[in-house]
């Protein structure tokens, strides 16, 4: 069996980049290993920071740490921040214990070079809309609510954006249609996916709506995916009935289609475009809270849900 002290000399026998490949990919495997050989040593731990800081999940307590500690820090601690936090996602709490929305302002004002953004409820949502202007690098956002107001908010190099809700919370009709989304897209000109992660009959009328726009109208617009609970039989064929024309959009079940619905719905067949039914998001698995790049895209954690409808949508050809 080998020692410690010779697994010690084998490392000392390496280069110093084959070393740091080797943690490197140890660390991204697993956030507890980074915090482990951030110990081993002082060149070690500035390997690691740019791992630890690049995807950061903050639930209630999580926001409160993280602010206080951007508060806390010198400045070169803080640029060091700004400079390898990636994706920051800010998770949705319960209404006993909000957000504290000072918190909020300073951490998205300080993750201003991040590529992919989260804030999963309405108050945070509404004050981070506000701050989103110098964020010049996103390219993948996800908030609460798509509501018309918000939308010159909403950075022009966003390719992704993902919702919880398309109308404006508490509302009584629909708030976002087709000339909305228009407008959305024009204010965000490389915009490919919209993701609605909560199908109610409010975003349904939203989203036929997005059946009357022309491609010749947005241009650069790929994708509409949606999550969708199908147990229900007559909800789900008014849904099918509706979209597969469209081949624009795309369901994934919260919960997978059994056989029989396979084959009811033809899914195999004529519908066979309209829902996907690889590994898909699973929102009774804790998706949202433990998962939340598992739509949006995040390189170097693996490939993501939209991703995976692209190659199948590309296997399936022609529709």
């Amino acid at each position: 069996m080998q020692s410690t002290n010779d697994s010690r000399r084998a490392f000392e026998d390496l280069p110093a980049e084959i070393v740091r490949e080797i943690f490197e990919i140890r660390a991204w495997k697993s956030s507890a290993s980074a915090s482990k050989l951030s110990l081993v040593s002082k060149e070690v731990r500035f390997w690691m920071r740019r791992i630890q800081y690049h995807t950061i999940s903050l639930g209630y307590l999580g926001v409160r740490l993280f602010a206080r500690t951007l508060r806390s820090v010198d400045a070169d601690h803080s640029a060091a921040i700004r400079k390898y936090v990636k994706y920051v996602s800010i998770l949705p709490t319960s209404n006993d214990y909000p957000h504290d929305l000072d918190d909020i302002t300073l951490i998205v004002n300080t993750c201003n070079a991040v590529y992919g953004m989260r804030v999963a409820d309405y108050h945070s949502t509404m004050v981070a809309l506000q701050l989103l202007d110098g964020h010049l690098n996103l390219k993948s956002l996800a908030i609460y609510a798509l509501i018309p107001a918000g939308i010159s908010c909403i950075p022009a190099s966003v390719e992704v954006l993902c919702v919880c809700h398309i109308f404006e919370p508490f509302a009584a009709f629909p708030t976002f249609g087709r000339d909305e989304f228009i407008k959305l897209c024009n204010q965000c000109p490389n915009l490919s996916t919209l993701v609605v992660t909560h199908l109610n009959f409010m975003a349904i009328v939203s989203l036929d709506e997005f059946t009357l726009i022309t491609p010749d109208e947005i241009p650069n617009f790929r994708r509409v995916v949606v999550t969708a609970a199908l147990e229900s039989t007559n909800y789900a064929t008014e849904l099918f009935e509706h979209w597969h024309k469209y081949p624009f959009f795309v369901v994934v079940p919260i919960h997978q289609p059994s056989d029989a619905q396979v084959e009811e719905w033809d899914l195999n067949g004529a519908l066979r475009g309209l829902v996907y039914m690889g590994e898909g998001y699973d929102d009774s698995a804790g998706g949202e809270v433990d998962e939340p790049w598992g739509i949006i895209p995040n390189p170097g954690r693996g490939n993501g849900l939209l991703e995976r409808i692209e190659e199948w949508r590309a296997s399936l050809g022609p529709l």
